[in-house]
C-alpha cells in the first residue's frame, strides 16, 4: 500500500498547482511597513507567520496587519491565517 501524507493549512491549498505557504514574520512586517496590508481584505486581525520562535518550538509569531504589533503566541491559539506562494 501507498502511504499518504494529508496536508492542511496553506500547503493543503491546491489552485493554480499549489506551492502555498505561510509568510514569514519578516514578510508579514514588510507588508505593514511599506503600507501594502491596505490593499489586503479582512487585514484587522492578527495572522500567523510561518516562523518558529526560536527558544520554543510550541511558539510561533503572529502580526497584527493593521497596527505592525507582533508577538509570539502558543499555536494553539486561534489566528487568521494569510496563504503566500512560494516562489520556485
Amino acid at each position: 500500500t501507498k502511504l499518504t501524507e494529508e496536508k492542511t493549512g496553506c500547503e493543503g491549498r491546491a489552485e493554480n498547482g499549489g506551492g502555498w505557504r505561510l509568510p514569514y514574520q519578516k514578510e508579514l512586517m514588510q507588508a505593514y511597513i511599506d503600507g501594502s496590508w491596505g490593499s489586503l481584505s479582512g487585514a484587522n486581525a492578527n495572522y500567523w507567520s510561518g516562523t518558529t520562535y526560536s527558544y520554543s518550538t510550541q511558539y510561533a509569531w503572529s502580526t497584527d496587519l493593521s497596527i505592525g504589533y507582533t508577538l509570539n503566541t502558543t499555536k494553539t491559539h486561534n489566528r487568521s491565517v494569510r496563504c503566500v506562494r512560494q516562489a520556485f
